[in-house]
């Protein structure tokens, strides 16, 4: 299994890496695999080239479209679509890409598969290389959290309790997690089953704190180095798209695989 003094390192596979996109793949995976994940790669992301560079197996999807990396917890299921994060046009793209495989798979017009076996997914989430902060922008687009950190973040009453909110959120993040939360809503009708799978993004621990959370400090290390040093995990803040409210505590969780 890969160790935190790996996922940010840069090695003979990153130096074969010209697309940043790919680089960000790299550093995820290694990242998720550091704490304890099986992740798979789309198959041939980059047309065959990494095929025995990379350590990470891939996925088969049926269908046209596929996302980026599929992560296997203990738990649950992740898809994940990657994007670098540097530009807002990037997640923008990812975020429509991620709505568009969330939808396929609700429809059945997509299957995901792991050593020839269909696998049940869990959640659609994007991801982009400032996710370690607990963004998927870059510092410069997204710098402003909440005065006060969220209340009622736990639901006590479930068994056991459910984390369901981080205790900061960045601003444009958290719009842009609550629109994929409206988007997923918006598809499915009263009747619609309970179990769909959720949609969200994937950020980081760094925004379980005391302290408000600060990434714009001139001395701050990069998200990746900064996720190794502070042994930052990753985290997910997603949603499933249950229109009644009392549905249960499976509809928001802020958690991991």
């Amino acid at each position: 299994m890969t160790t935190l003094d790996d996922f940010g390192s840069t090695d003979r596979i990153s130096q074969k890496i010209d697309n940043k996109e790919h680089d960000v793949w790299l550093k995820l995976s290694r990242w998720f695999s550091a704490h304890g994940d099986d992740v798979y790669w789309e198959e041939d992301p980059t047309g065959g080239r990494l095929s025995d560079l990379t350590e990470f197996d891939a996925f088969r999807a049926s269908g046209n479209d596929r996302a980026d990396l599929l992560v296997i917890g203990d738990r649950q299921v992740f898809v994940v679509e990657v994007k670098h994060g540097e530009d807002t046009s990037s997640v923008n793209k990812g975020f429509n890409q991620i709505c568009e495989y969330w939808l396929d798979y609700i429809e059945d017009e997509t299957t995901y598969y792991v050593n020839g076996s269909a696998v049940e997914i869990d959640t659609f989430a994007l991801a982009t290389g400032y996710s370690p902060d607990g963004s998927v922008f870059a510092r410069w687009h997204d710098r402003t959290v909440r005065d006060e950190p969220v209340e009622n973040r736990w639901m006590d009453w479930a068994e056991p309790p459910i984390h369901c909110a981080p205790d900061w959120e960045y601003s444009v993040t958290e719009s842009t997690t609550r629109a994929l939360w409206e988007f997923a809503k918006s598809q499915v009708s009263e009747s619609a089953p309970a179990d769909h799978p959720g949609i969200g993004t994937v950020l980081s621990s760094a925004l379980d704190s005391d302290e408000q959370p600060d990434r714009w400090s001139v001395d701050a290390p990069g998200p990746f180095e900064r996720a190794k040093s502070s042994a930052l995990r990753p985290m997910a803040c997603y949603k499933r798209p249950v229109v009644n409210a009392g549905s249960g505590p499976r509809c928001h969780n802020w958690g991991w695989v």
